[in-house]
């Protein structure tokens, strides 16, 4: 939404962006600066509907992917752990 008044107070370019604007240009509008503002516009949507894209592709492949596999370490194994954050120690237990 590319709001064009000739309104130029800080309250009104405050309350139109507030109220869902994207823009906000005063009259006189010169075209180089409408063209720059509404290409920039346009990236920024291109960037988000890039975004939204991946992330529905991203809730699709977790939705899709197969449970995680939980296996029992093997005999044998053991965990290592840090017994002391002072010195960083490490313990196998």
């Amino acid at each position: 939404v590319v709001i064009i008044t000739s309104l130029a107070a800080q309250e009104d370019r405050v309350a139109a962006l507030e109220s869902g604007a994207d823009e906000f240009l005063t009259k006189p509008v010169r075209e180089l600066a409408l063209h720059a503002r509404l290409r920039s516009l346009l990236r920024m949507k291109a960037v988000t509907d890039e975004l939204r894209m991946r992330d529905e592709t991203l809730r699709d492949l977790a939705v899709g992917a197969p449970p995680p596999l939980l296996m029992e370490p093997p005999p044998g194994a053991g965990v290592l752990t840090v017994s002391s954050q002072e010195n960083g120690e490490h313990i196998l237990e």
